[in-house]
C-alpha cells in the first residue's frame, strides 16, 4: 500500500513539474546574484580586491605614509586604491565604483607628532555594499591602533624624528643615530616580551601545482552563500509537499482511502516519505547542481551528505506540524511563508547571522535548525567556528522525527472532529 501511495504521489509531481522546477531554481539564482557582488574573481574561489579611494587632506609625513601603504606592493594582494579629492572620492562612490573612502584630514601630522588630540581619520562607507566597506573599517582599526601605540611610547622622539627627515638636504645623521639609540634602550627594557614574540608567523609555498590547485579551491564565496539559502528554500519545499494533506482532504481523497482504511497511519507514512523523497532530490540538485554551476568542491562530501540528510527530515517533520497546526488551507498558504521566512531571517539564512543585532544573533540564530545546518557545512567547507556535523545530524533528525510523530495524531484528529475551512 506504501508503495502505492507513493507512486501516485510521485506521478502527481511529474505532472506539475514546472512550479517543482521554479522553486529549485529560485535558490541558484540568489546564489549567483549574491556571488556575483564579489566579482568575477569569485568564480575561481579568489577573493576580490577592495576599491578604495584616498583622500590625503593632511600631505604631511604621517599621511602620506598612511596613504603609500594602502597603494604599496603588499596591499595590491587586497586593495585597489586611488588618490582623490574629496569631490572626486564621492563621485566615485555615487556610481558605485568604490567601497569606502578613507580621508586624512589636515594637520594631521602635526597634530599626532606633537602629542595632541588629532583630528579623527574619516571612514566613509558605500551604503549599496556590505562586506567590503566592512572588511575595511576593520583594517582602519587596525591602522588607528598601531598608530595609538607608536604616539603613546615614542611621543618624546617623534618630534625629533619628523624635524630631521622634514629638514632640507641629507638628514643629520648623527642627531638621528642618537634618537634610535634612546628608542632601543627603551625596546631593550621590553626584551623579555618582545624578543622573540609570543606569536610567530612561518610562511610558505606550495610546490606542486596539483596540490596547490588544490588548496585554492578550498574557498569559494558561492559556497559561503549557497548552504544558507538551501536551507531556506528546503524547508518551503517540504511545505509545499506537505500540503498536499489538506488538498487531499479537500478533494475528499481522504474520505475515500478511509473507506478502506480505518487508520491513516499508512496514508500519512506515504506522504511522509514522499515528502522526504522530494526534499532530499531538491537537496541534490541544489547542492551538487550549484557546485558544478559556480565551481563549488565540497570538502566534506560524505559529511554534507549526512547532515543534508538529517536537515530534510527536520524540514519535512516541521512542514507536517506546521501544517496540522494551521490545518486551514487558506491560511497555510499565509502563514507558512511568513514563518518559514521568520526562520529563515533569525536562522542567517537571508542575512549572515554575524550583521543581526546582538540578541538575535547571540541567543535566538544558535537555535535555529537552519543555522545549525548552513554553519554546520561552513565548518566543514572552511574550518569557521560551527557546530559539529555529526552533533548537529542527531539533533536535526531528533527534532524532525518528533514533530513528525506530533503531526500525525494531531491531523488525524483534527480530521476526525470534522474541522473544516
Amino acid at each position: 500500500m506504501l508503495g502505492t501511495l507513493l507512486r501516485k504521489d510521485l506521478r502527481r509531481l511529474r505532472s506539475n513539474w514546472v512550479g517543482f522546477a521554479i522553486l529549485l531554481a529560485m535558490p541558484i539564482g540568489i546564489t549567483a546574484l549574491v556571488g556575483s557582488v564579489f566579482g568575477p574573481s569569485a568564480r575561481n574561489g579568489e577573493m576580490p580586491r577592495i576599491q578604495l579611494a584616498i583622500v590625503n587632506e593632511d600631505q604631511g609625513l604621517i599621511g602620506n605614509m598612511i596613504a603609500t601603504a594602502a597603494s604599496g606592493e603588499q596591499a595590491a594582494d587586497y586593495l585597489d586604491s586611488v588618490g582623490v579629492t574629496r569631490s572626486e572620492a564621492m563621485d566615485l562612490m555615487n556610481n558605485n565604483q568604490i567601497s569606502a573612502v578613507i580621508v586624512i584630514p589636515k594637520d594631521f601630522t602635526e597634530k599626532y607628532v606633537s602629542g595632541q588630540s588629532t583630528p579623527p581619520i574619516e571612514l566613509i562607507k558605500n551604503p549599496a555594499q556590505s562586506y567590503m566597506p566592512a572588511i575595511t573599517e576593520e583594517l582602519l582599526r587596525l591602522v588607528t591602533e598601531g598608530l595609538n601605540a607608536v604616539s603613546l611610547n615614542l611621543v618624546d622622539e617623534m618630534p625629533d624624528v619628523i624635524e630631521i627627515l622634514d629638514a632640507p638636504g641629507a638628514p643629520d645623521t648623527v642627531r638621528l643615530a642618537s634618537i634610535m639609540t634612546r628608542i632601543g634602550d627603551r625596546l631593550k627594557r621590553a626584551e623579555g616580551y618582545l624578543f622573540p614574540p609570543v606569536i610567530g608567523l612561518q610562511r610558505g609555498t606550495v610546490e606542486d601545482p596539483e596540490i596547490a590547485d588544490e588548496e585554492s579551491e578550498g574557498f569559494n564565496v558561492f559556497a559561503l552563500v549557497m548552504p544558507g539559502l538551501a536551507a531556506l528554500f528546503l524547508l518551503f519545499t517540504a511545505e509545499a509537499t506537505a500540503r498536499d494533506l489538506v488538498v487531499e482532504r479537500r478533494t475528499k481523497t481522504l474520505n475515500r482511502f478511509r473507506t478502506c482504511q480505518v487508520r491513516l497511519l499508512p496514508f500519512f507514512v506515504a506522504k511522509a516519505v514522499y515528502s522526504y523523497t522530494v526534499v532530499i532530490l531538491a537537496a541534490v540538485i541544489m547542492l551538487v547542481g550549484g557546485a558544478w554551476i559556480f565551481g563549488i568542491q565540497w570538502r566534506s562530501p560524505v559529511e554534507t551528505a549526512i547532515l543534508t540528510s538529517a536537515y530534510s527530515a527536520f524540514c519535512v517533520g516541521f512542514a507536517y506540524l506546521m501544517v496540522a497546526v494551521i490545518y486551514r488551507e487558506k491560511r497555510i498558504a499565509i502563514l507558512s511563508t511568513i514563518l518559514i521566512m521568520m526562520i529563515g531571517f533569525l536562522g542567517g539564512s537571508m542575512l549572515p547571522s554575524q550583521n543581526l543585532p546582538p540578541f538575535i544573533r547571540d541567543i535566538l540564530s544558535p537555535r535555529m535548525p537552519n543555522h545549525a545546518f548552513a554553519e554546520s557545512i561552513k565548518n566543514l567547507q572552511f574550518g569557521f567556528p560551527g557546530p559539529n556535523w555529526a552533533t548537529a545530524s542527531i539533533g536535526l533528525v531528533a527534532v524532525g522525527a518528533t514533530m513528525l510523530m506530533i503531526a500525525i495524531p494531531l491531523f488525524q484528529y483534527r480530521l476526525d472532529q470534522g474541522a473544516e475551512e
